[in-house]
């Protein structure tokens, strides 16, 4: 695949999966095996883990709506930094519902093969999203 093609798949992904919360598209967008490299403690593995955290943040964030803010492309590889924002308005894990609204950020390094994601390393600013939902206390408090 191009490298503007491989951009478009990540397009797709945040469209479909994160904006439409339609995590059924993950089936078409990611290899079956595709390998998280940077997994919460209770993700699964493969497609199936990714696809249970989409569905998780939807649960907990009926409203989640994501922006790509940047993208970098070349060869199989996709970079993202990446914004989200939702309310809490449903339990999730045990947390909730805090009914705070929350934006939080990170970035993603994908690479595709074959016109699919197979492998993910990411970095988000959890703690910050915990902050602003009053789950965790700021640090010099507010």
């Amino acid at each position: 695949m191009t490298t503007e093609a491989n951009k478009e798949l990540v397009r797709r992904l945040f469209d479909e999966v994160v904006n439409r919360h339609n995590p059924d598209i993950v089936e078409q967008l990611i290899v079956a095996d595709a390998v998280d490299h940077n997994p919460g403690p209770s993700d699964a593995p493969g497609r199936q883990g990714l696809k249970e955290v989409f569905m998780m943040l939807h649960t907990a964030f009926p409203d989640l709506h994501g922006t790509i803010d940047d993208m970098i492309a070349e060869d199989d590889t996709v970079v993202v930094r990446w914004t989200i924002s939702g309310t809490n308005t449903c339990k999730c894990m045990g947390l909730g519902p805090t009914t705070r609204q929350m934006t939080g950020n990170g970035m993603d390094i994908l690479r595709i093969v074959d016109g699919k994601i197979t492998d993910r390393w990411g970095n988000s600013d959890d703690m910050g999203m915990l902050v602003q939902l009053g789950i965790v206390p700021s640090i010099g408090g507010d």
